[in-house]
């Protein structure tokens, strides 16, 4: 990109034959354990996606999930109380498997249990990431598969969102061919390359699943910039704020990045009409 003077998603563009985007992606932030404080940030700011949670403990999730879904219905009144008129975020939870640790693997037990979350928050589109650990790739996805069908034939408004058992590019072509997710996170680290980053939206798209691009919060400002690009380049369907889980830093890093990056493409766009 520095020596072509372009954009690193040009770059990315020029590299898979694909379209200059014009449209932003949506962004996802993180709360960490400070939660209330950070929903209310994240909610301030119009984020897109949120909050996270960081479900990570038997103490977070609550006997039968009731701490989860009061956490839940929490988020949702705080978003009507603060949110600005017309303000709809995706709600987004990991519960780090939580739901099949607490209530059981059965793949019935968890969509019933799932539904019971989105009946809780009808006015909104919920993701669910990691709601069990089935030991394996290959159980993990013919068990997420379960729960997708189950989810879908009940017209759900709830998304699974698989990670664990979900690192490289193979992994993630074997879960979207699969149909064992509504949602890859793909987490940039992990898939190893910038290029099979690109590769893995482009996979997820082919077989009609979401694409999230996201990775670790101890990543750094530099690699959050080039995962924006290559996530507006490849039109993903949400990237994490990142570095860090306190929203201000990481939301202004990506935030910013995406923007600067549309409007020079939009320049671009004008320069060469005008040229024309």
């Amino acid at each position: 990109a520095y020596l072509q003077r372009a954009t690193m998603a040009e770059v990315v563009c020029a590299e898979f034959d694909l379209p200059l985007p014009t449209r932003r992606v949506p962004i996802y932030c993180q709360s960490g354990d400070a939660r209330e404080v950070n929903v209310d940030k994240m909610i301030l700011k119009a984020v897109d996606v949120l909050p996270h949670g960081l479900i990570n403990s038997r103490q977070k999730f609550g006997q039968g999930g009731q701490t989860f879904l009061d956490f839940v219905k929490w988020v949702a009144m705080r978003t009507r109380q603060l949110g600005r008129p017309g303000y709809h975020p995706v709600l987004h939870f990991d519960v780090y498997g939580w739901i099949g640790q607490e209530i059981g693997l059965e793949p019935q037990n968890i969509a019933d249990f799932i539904c019971k979350v989105a009946d809780t928050v009808p006015d909104f589109l919920l993701n669910i990431e990691s709601p069990a650990d089935f030991g394996s790739t290959q159980a993990q996805i013919e068990n997420y598969a379960k729960i997708v069908s189950i989810l879908d034939n009940r017209g759900s408004s709830a998304r699974i969102v698989v990670d664990e058992r979900c690192n490289t590019l193979e992994d993630v072509r074997l879960f979207a061919e699969a149909k064992a997710t509504h949602l890859v996170q793909i987490k940039t680290p992990d898939v190893g390359s910038i290029a099979d980053t690109a590769r893995a939206v482009l996979i997820c798209k082919e077989n009609g699943v979401g694409a999230y691009v996201g990775g670790s919060c101890t990543e750094t400002d530099l690699s959050a910039q080039a995962s924006v690009h290559v996530s507006v380049a490849t039109q993903a369907d949400m990237m994490l704020a990142k570095p860090g889980m306190g929203v201000d830093e990481a939301y202004s890093i990506v935030g910013n990045e995406q923007n600067r990056l549309l409007a020079m493409l939009n320049r671009r766009r004008v320069r060469a009409k005008n040229v024309g």
